[in-house]
């Protein structure tokens, strides 16, 4: 989707780890798309859901790991933007960057 977008496109991630599987899809998909993501890691405590929040406008929640997708059953809900929007801006400000 990234390669056929007319505007460039900024992901944030947050996550409470980043072993070397996530490490290397991070440094491998900068290199392929310009340096668009920004991922940062948070304390455990501070984080458990997976969200996903869409140009500011949309949040998802996910019901299990994202690396899980597809494996088995899942749900992607819609979620109230502004509690997760806001939680996400407070953990980002937090968090450190993954390098």
């Amino acid at each position: 989707m990234l390669e056929v977008t007319k505007q460039p496109v900024k992901i944030r991630l947050i996550s409470d780890k980043a072993k070397n599987p996530a490490k290397q899809a991070y440094d491998l998909f900068n290199r392929q798309f310009n340096n668009r993501v920004e991922f940062r890691l948070c304390d455990p405590k501070d984080i458990h859901d997976r969200f996903i929040i869409v140009d500011g406008q949309k949040a998802l929640h996910v019901g299990h790991s994202i690396k899980d997708l597809g494996g088995s059953d899942t749900l992607i809900d819609s979620a109230e933007l502004d509690p997760h929007k806001n939680r996400f801006e407070e953990l980002w400000l937090k968090a450190q960057p993954v390098v």
